[in-house]
């Protein structure tokens, strides 16, 4: 597994305390080695690690914490720098973060595929959207992004959860108590 920080982020260009996470955040040739293993097949999985915190908690780097909100940038990014730049293919993308996860956490087969039996979780992406992201414009409880003011094409622009749009164009268009608990299980059989 790997995760969208460690495929875009490194020690020389990010902000060593905001971008604190464990493990840490490398160099661009490890940046390089980790998409070359998404596209060989070794690395597998993609994860957000989402971990929110408020800059209050990251104000001097021994004592910051650890993490930093990932799961509203992870598809953004993974189609800017991975896909759109032709880093990875969309399927890859599908692949690594659907399919796969959902194997590893014995969801099949009800998640991780379009297909008759499955549940219809679906997003539609517009892969030429061109965006700023902007901590104000995110939905977490973070008051900060360590993808502040960076450009990114491809955004998603509709999220379906069981054949139900609960996301458009940036407006969420859920219903309170509509989600439903997945047990997951990684033990071997």
């Amino acid at each position: 597994e790997t995760c969208p920080q460690y495929l875009v982020m490194n020690k020389y260009e990010s902000d060593r305390i905001l971008s604190k996470v464990n493990p840490p955040i490398r160099t661009k040739e490890d940046n390089e080695a980790l998409w070359k293993g998404i596209r060989d097949g070794v690395i597998t999985n993609l994860g957000s690690d989402h971990a929110p915190c408020s800059t209050k908690h990251k104000q001097e780097f021994w004592s910051a914490t650890v993490g930093m909100s990932g799961i509203e940038t992870m598809l953004p990014v993974m189609l800017s720098e991975g896909v759109n730049k032709g880093r990875i293919s969309m399927e890859k993308l599908v692949e690594i973060s659907s399919y796969n996860n959902a194997k590893v956490f014995k969801l099949l087969p009800k998640k991780g595929l379009i297909d008759i039996g499955y549940d219809a979780d679906i997003v539609m992406v517009d892969k030429d959207k061109e965006w700023v992201v902007r901590n104000e414009d995110l939905s977490n409880i973070s008051d900060f992004t360590p993808y502040e003011g960076w450009t990114l094409k491809g955004k998603p622009v509709m999220t379906m959860l069981r054949g139900e749009i609960i996301m458009q164009d940036g407006e969420i268009k859920g219903k309170p108590g509509f989600g439903q608990f997945v047990p997951a299980s990684t033990a071997k059989k």
